[in-house]
């Protein structure tokens, strides 16, 4: 999935640092470079989304001061081979 929301998650990189001064705690609505406009809940933008684009891959992200960091364990252990 990741792969379909690199135009969008490259469009939130590149304009982060201007919507820091007005948009903080929102949350924003990207479609390819599209910008759906600000959102004050998570729903209301997934809302949003589905309305205006329909069934169709879009991005829905908080805007934040630091982007937080995810560790994913697997927990697997490796076989010997």
């Amino acid at each position: 999935m990741t792969e379909k929301l690199a135009t969008e998650i490259d469009t939130y990189n590149s304009q982060i640092d201007s919507w820091k001064a007005d948009h903080v705690g929102q949350f924003v609505l990207i479609h390819g470079t599209d910008v759906g406009g600000f959102f004050d809940s998570y729903e209301e933008a997934l809302r949003a989304g589905y309305e205006r684009f329909g069934l169709v891959p879009f991005l829905v992200k908080e805007v934040r001061r630091q982007q937080q960091a995810h560790f994913v364990s697997r927990l697997i252990v490796p076989q010997q081979i």
